[in-house]
């Protein structure tokens, strides 16, 4: 997946698991990072859940925030 397949994307929110692969790193590392409120994007941890919001790791990832 690439930041271009985000763009696309019709989804509000993004998995661990997407926003892994356009930075090329483990998704479980995502996770961890949420746990632990060190990742630098928006993001949503419901229970042990994270939840991504598209436009808003879009913006990180252009450096609009």
């Amino acid at each position: 997946m690439t930041l271009e397949d985000i763009k696309k994307s019709p989804a509000p929110m993004l998995t661990p698991a997407q926003v892994a692969a356009v930075m090329r790193l483990n998704p479980h590392s995502i996770r961890i990072l949420a746990a632990q409120d060190k990742l630098p994007f928006p993001y949503i941890r419901s229970g042990n859940r994270t939840h991504i919001p598209r436009e808003g790791f879009i913006k990180w990832m252009e450096g609009k925030q």
